[in-house]
């Protein structure tokens, strides 16, 4: 039976009866007490997933998700939303392109041009590589990880939007 709050005398020595933590508050894997006092273990994480991986025909170029009929390249796709700021990475592998944009439209399926924001571009990244920016709009972010046909590097991206 779980304890919620212990006293000692007039004493209350502790009182988790007001505590708001809760799974999805607490951060991914530590544990803490409800205010019932019951074991949670949090699920808490700003890491965002891609909605799409290594998807391959197109790449993005400067301020430009480029269309174009390929099976060399590799980009990952994540959604944005204005005023959030976000930390893109690479991880302890990488491709030969470390290159990325915002843009209004959804990429995937198109079969023209997008133009929009640059948020990085480079060519042969070093691993761990990454960058800090601000969505100016809310939009889609196209990530282009390599260009010579191969699979399995990865983006990361994390929101870091101070709460208010």
């Amino acid at each position: 039976m779980p304890i919620n709050k212990v006293e000692y005398g007039n004493t209350t020595l502790i009182d988790l009866t007001s505590d708001t933590v809760s799974e999805d508050t607490l951060l991914k894997g530590y544990t803490a007490h409800d205010k019932s006092g019951n074991v949670i273990t949090g699920t808490y994480t700003n890491q965002i997933d891609p909605y799409e991986y290594d998807y391959i025909p197109g790449y993005v170029s400067g301020t430009t998700w480029k269309y174009e009929n390929s099976t060399n390249n590799r980009s990952d796709f994540y959604t944005v939303e204005a005023d959030h700021r976000y930390l893109l990475s690479l991880g302890a592998s990488v491709g030969t392109r470390f290159r990325a944009c915002v843009i209004a439209k959804d990429p995937v399926g198109s079969t023209k041009d997008i133009s929009g924001t640059q948020i990085i571009n480079k060519t042969n990244p070093n691993a761990y590589d990454y960058v800090y920016f601000k969505a100016s709009i809310d939009g889609y972010l196209a990530v282009t990880k390599e260009n010579t046909s191969r699979s399995g590097f990865f983006s990361y991206l994390y929101d870091c939007t101070p709460e208010e």
